[in-house]
C-alpha cells in the first residue's frame, strides 16, 4: 500500500508555448500488479511432500510417485503478441500415493496428490513469471492437492500390461478455492510399477487465476487442460528423489549461430534500455541491466519483438514522416527473431552490460508547469486503472504549444498518460463529472 500512497505527490504536466485558451485534460492509465516488474523470487525445487497411505491389508502393496519420472501439465490457448498457439509449462514436483490389492483391485485408491505449481516451467519465463506471481500467487500458495472421492471404472481383476480406463471423482485445491474435478484416466500395471495418465478439463476464474490478460500483448483462454503422466513404484523399492532439476535458461553460443554481441545487443541497446534499464519506465515490467536479462526471456523477447508489439511505435508509415521513429527495420527485426530461435545463445559473459546508446531525441524547455489540484491515491482493488484530470493552463489568448512531457513521481505504477485540448463547454462537463467522483480527477 506504501507503493500507492506515493502517488499522493504531485503528477507535472510541462509544455512548452502553449496552445489557444484552452483547457487540457490528461488521461492517465494507472495499473497495478500486472503491469509491475515481479520481484526476484528463488523457487525452491524440492519434491514436495505429500501424506503417506499405509496398507489397509496385508495384500495391499503402496505406490509412491516416483517424481523422475513423472509430470503434471497445463494446456491452455493463448494470444500472445497478436498470434494464437497452445501454451503449455510442466513440473516434477509432484507427490502421493496409490494403494491397489490385486486380490481386490476393485477397493484401490488414490491418496492426496500434491503439486508444486511455483515449479511450473514453460518455453516463455516471463510467462513463467506473471502466472506464478499476479495468478497463480505461488509465493504465498506454493502448492495444489487434488483428494480423490471415489473411483468408477475399477476392474475386478488386473493383467500385467493390460490398460484399464477409470474415472477418478475429487476435490482441486488451488490457491485457497477448492472445487470438484474429474479426472479421466488410464491405469496401466506393470511389475513394481503403476503407469497412470490422467486428464481433466477446469477453469481458470473458478479457482482465481483468470482471466489472463495483459494489456496489448497477452490473453488466455478460461478453460484449461491439465494433464498427470505418473509412474508410481512400489514404496518398498523406491529410492524417490528430494530434489527436481531448475530450468536452464541461458545458453552459450555455438559456432556459426546467430551473434548476440554482433546483431542483438546493438539492437537493444539503441531501442531497449533507454525504457527497460533500471530507472527507466520501462523497468517496472521487465528490467534489462546485462546479457543474461535478454537471455533469459528470448522467446518472449522474439515473439514481441516478431510482433511489432516492441518497441512500442503504433505509427503507420502511411502518410507524413514521423521524426525520431522508435521503429526497427526487418533486418533488426530478423536478427532479433533468429537469435531467440535459436534459444537466445550468448556469446558474451552474461553479466555484460546493457546500457543505453542513444541520447534523448528531444529535449523539452518548458515555460509553463501544471499540476494536479489534488493528489490521487489508487486501490489495489483495480487492477487497471483509467483517471481524469482537469488542468487549465490559464490562457486569455491564442498560444502555440510546441511540445509536452508528463513526468510522473511513480513511473513503476504508471503505464501511460495522454493531453487532451478540451472547448470550454467540454471543459464545464468535465468539471461537473469531477465534482460528482469522489477524490482527484
Amino acid at each position: 500500500m506504501q507503493r500507492l500512497r506515493a502517488f499522493r505527490r504531485t503528477h507535472p504536466i510541462v509544455t512548452v508555448l502553449i496552445g489557444l485558451a484552452v483547457v487540457l485534460l490528461g488521461t492517465t492509465a494507472w495499473a497495478a500488479s500486472q503491469l509491475l516488474r515481479v520481484p526476484e523470487v528463488e523457487v525452491s525445487f524440492a519434491v514436495p511432500t505429500a501424506p503417506r497411505l499405509t496398507p489397509a491389508s496385508p495384500s495391499e502393496t503402496i505406490y509412491r510417485i516416483d517424481a523422475s519420472r513423472s509430470s503434471a501439465t497445463y494446456e491452455v490457448t493463448e494470444q500472445l503478441a497478436g498470434t494464437e498457439h497452445t501454451a503449455t509449462g510442466s513440473t516434477s514436483g509432484i507427490a502421493g500415493d496409490i494403494g491397489l490389492d490385486r486380490a481386490d483391485p476393485s477397493a484401490a485408491r488414490l491418496g492426496e496428490v500434491v503439486i508444486n505449481v511455483q515449479q511450473l516451467t514453460s518455453d516463455q519465463a516471463l510467462r513463467d513469471q506473471r502466472l506464478q506471481h499476479d495468478f497463480l500467487e505461488s509465493q504465498t500458495f506454493p502448492l495444489a492437492t487434488y483428494r480423490a472421492s471415489t473411483i468408477d471404472g475399477l476392474p475386478d481383476a488386473v493383467a500385467d500390461g493390460q490398460t484399464y480406463d477409470v474415472t477418478v471423482h475429487g476435490d482441486l485445491t488451488v490457491k485457497e478455492t477448492t472445487a470438484p474435478v474429474e479426472l479421466r484416466a488410464q491405469v496401466r500395471a506393470d511389475g513394481a510399477e503403476l503407469h497412470v495418465d490422467a486428464e481433466a478439463t477446469v477453469s481458470l476464474e473458478a479457482f482465481g487465476v483468470g482471466p489472463i490478460n495483459l494489456i496489448g500483448f497477452v490473453s488466455a483462454a478460461d478453460e484449461a487442460r491439465l494433464r498427470l503422466d505418473l509412474v508410481a513404484v512400489d514404496a518398498d523399492e523406491l529410492e524417490a528423489p528430494n530434489q527436481i532439476a531448475a530450468p536452464q535458461r541461458v545458453e552459450t553460443a555455438a559456432a556459426g549461430g546467430p551473434s548476440f554481441a554482433a546483431t542483438v545487443q546493438p539492437v537493444l541497446e539503441a531501442n531497449c534500455a533507454s525504457c527497460h534499464n533500471d530507472g527507466g519506465v520501462g523497468a517496472s515490467v521487465w528490467r534489462l541491466e546485462q546479457a543474461s536479462d535478454a537471455a533469459s526471456v528470448a522467446p518472449g523477447l522474439g515473439l514481441a519483438v516478431g510482433a511489432g508489439y516492441m518497441p512500442p511505435w503504433p505509427a503507420s508509415d502511411v502518410g507524413v514522416p514521423l521524426q525520431h521513429s522508435m521503429a526497427l527495420d526487418q533486418s533488426e527485426i530478423d536478427a532479433v527473431v533468429a537469435w531467440a530461435d535459436a534459444g537466445g545463445p550468448l556469446d558474451v559473459d552474461p553479466a555484460t552490460p546493457i546500457a543505453n546508446s542513444v541520447e534523448p531525441a528531444v529535449s523539452i524547455r518548458p515555460d509553463v508547469e501544471l499540476t494536479l489540484a489534488e493528489p490521487y491515491v489508487g486501490s489495489t482493488d483495480v487492477r487497471n486503472d483509467y483517471r481524469c484530470f482537469v488542468v487549465d493552463p490559464g490562457f486569455t489568448e491564442p498560444t502555440a504549444i510546441s511540445g509536452y512531457e508528463f513526468v510522473p513521481d511513480k513511473d513503476e505504477i504508471l503505464h501511460h498518460a495522454l493531453a487532451f485540448r478540451v472547448d470550454k463547454t467540454s471543459a464545464e462537463k468535465l468539471r461537473r463529472s469531477d465534482a460528482d467522483d469522489d477524490g482527484s480527477g
